[in-house]
């Protein structure tokens, strides 16, 4: 369940998602705390948001605009939203990727630092 501990905001897992996604209302969450943490399950915060945004534009993506009366609800605000959110997100992990591909690093973790201090100092 979502705490509003502000301690727990950059906890990288379920109350930092729902922050970043904006799914923090307790009454109306869009995402379960299971699916969640599934998605963070073995995968890296940016590309556990991406499969959580793509399952709400899944989800989402057919609610239309809506009037009746006086009473105005744009959905697809939300899901214009949600769509730039994952477009930024493959953009982002994409170039990562890439860069980590262009080194040699495909399919393994890219070290922190490929030039370290003294990592020529054998050679005289």
């Amino acid at each position: 369940m979502y705490s509003y501990n502000p301690n727990l905001i950059n906890d990288g897992a379920l109350n930092q998602m729902r922050f970043y996604l904006g799914d923090c209302l307790p009454d109306s969450f869009y995402l379960s705390d299971e699916e969640i943490c599934a998605a963070l399950n073995n995968a890296t915060f940016k590309r556990a948001a991406l499969r959580l945004v793509e399952s709400l534009l899944f989800r989402f993506s057919y609610e239309v605009d809506t009037k009746i009366h006086e009473a105005e609800f744009d959905l697809s605000d939300r899901v214009a939203n949600w769509r730039k959110l994952r477009d930024d997100l493959k953009a982002e992990l994409e170039e990562k990727e890439t860069v980590t591909q262009a080194f040699g690093f495909a399919g393994r973790n890219a070290p922190s630092a490929i030039f370290t201090r003294g990592m020529f100092d054998y050679v005289s």
